[in-house]
């Protein structure tokens, strides 16, 4: 197993033409994909094969992309998009909704359509509301 981990941390090894070595990055991608059912199968193996490296950075990707860590990560993401002016706010409205779609694809139980919505039209308001008081002067009354 500590052999498995230094070949999959260190990516230099694949770069390598030693036979020997080139030999251990074929078993560990072999013993990485005997692991697999057929749909991660699909998902992970890319057309790079007997590359360990990428193999096992495609699985941490997809795993690491629903940890706790990176939901709290986009969720601030998402609350800090500032819709100001009306050529940003294009821009804006782009960047939240694909923040949005990351979110749900990451977290489907934990967010619901109900409070997406809610957010956006929290988020849509306070957009309102600074372009009027930037065309008008004043603030708008809900």
């Amino acid at each position: 197993m500590r052999n498995l981990k230094g070949i999959l941390d260190d990516d230099s090894r694949i770069r390598q033409t030693d036979p020997l070595q080139i030999k251990q990055s074929e078993m560990v991608y072999h013993f990485i994909v005997w692991h697999l059912d057929d749909k991660k199968y699909d998902k992970f193996v890319s057309e790079d094969r007997n590359n360990p490296v990428v193999l096992w950075k495609n699985i941490k990707d997809y795993y690491a992309s629903s940890s706790a860590e990176n939901i709290a990560s986009n969720f601030g993401k998402l609350f800090s998009i500032q819709f100001q002016s009306s050529s940003s706010l294009s821009e804006s409205i782009s960047l939240f909704l694909s923040t949005l779609k990351l979110l749900r694809t990451i977290s489907p139980t934990l967010f619901t359509g109900d409070m997406s919505q809610g957010l956006l039209d929290r988020k849509a308001r306070v957009a309102w509301h600074s372009e009027i008081r930037e065309l008008t002067g004043r603030t708008p009354k809900e």
